[in-house]
């Protein structure tokens, strides 16, 4: 039986060969097909986790205190709750323009339900009721919205959500490799299951439900590993992405997929 994807084509992509000026989250590569193609599916795809929760150009919120105003920067690395709080508590009171004193708590899972949210207090402030400011960066550590900002009543503030440490659940690769005009998402990966500097893993299992259109004007294509907001992945190490290349909706695919062969395979997939 002929192989049911027509002038199939597998191309392996690793950002070790980009070009000086280019990054592994953002890298091109020339691939030549010489097969009449027109479809683009990610076979499998193996991204190192070589990214901080706290990425450089993405670490800093602010502290107000009345008219008083600072930028608070994180350094770059991975935290969890516990290192996060104790950090945070040190730099707040470290930082603070006019001096007040801050505490910063989690519940004590032996004596209080948990919940996965800080409790912030201040003393020495008089009247004063501080503000954490926040952009797009920074709020789910503390459990607050992005663009946000959120003041001290009578001199405590409770987080809203419950902290994350996990930077986004998933990732997505971009590239002009993909002409859908709905966007040029190539493929998305789960990454929260993955351990921190362990190596994300996908692994195609529909092949047809995966696919793209592929854009055959050119042959230097950019991917782009994003975040799920669309913010950029600092990747240190490489990353490899198997992609097959095939011709879609000929009469001879057709044909192919009407066999008996392939209607038992498909019946005993969907069981």
């Amino acid at each position: 039986m002929s192989d049911k994807y027509i002038n199939k084509t597998i191309k392996y992509i690793d950002s070790h060969n980009k070009q000086p000026n280019e990054t592994h989250s953002n890298f091109s590569q020339v691939i030549n097909i010489d097969k009449d193609v027109d479809t683009v599916v990610m076979l499998r795809c193996v991204i190192k986790k070589s990214y901080y929760l706290i990425q450089q150009g993405q670490n800093t919120f602010t502290l107000k205190e009345g008219s008083n105003t600072i930028t608070i920067k994180f350094e770059e690395g991975n935290y969890s709750a516990s290192s996060f709080k104790n950090i945070l508590q040190q730099f707040l009171n470290l930082y603070s323009p006019n001096g007040f004193t801050y505490a910063v708590s989690l519940p004590n899972q032996l004596t209080e339900p948990s919940t996965g949210k800080y409790s912030f207090f201040v003393t020495g402030n008089g009247s004063i009721q501080p503000e954490f400011i926040f952009t797009e960066y920074l709020y789910e550590m503390f459990g607050f919205e992005s663009n946000s900002t959120n003041s001290f009543i009578n001199n405590s503030l409770k987080s809203k959500n419950i902290v994350n440490f996990q930077l986004k659940d998933t990732l997505r690769i971009h590239s002009n490799i993909v002409t859908d005009l709905s966007d040029n998402i190539l493929q998305e990966v789960t990454s929260s299951t993955t351990g921190d500097f362990s190596s994300i893993r996908y692994e195609c299992l529909d092949i047809e439900a995966h696919s793209k259109p592929f854009n055959i004007k050119i042959n230097t294509f950019k991917f782009k590993v994003l975040d799920e907001d669309g913010l950029p992945i600092n990747l240190s190490l490489n990353v490899l992405f198997t992609l097959m290349f095939y011709k879609k909706n000929s009469l001879t695919d057709i044909a192919n997929k009407t066999n008996i062969d392939y209607i038992k395979f498909q019946l005993l997939k969907n069981k």
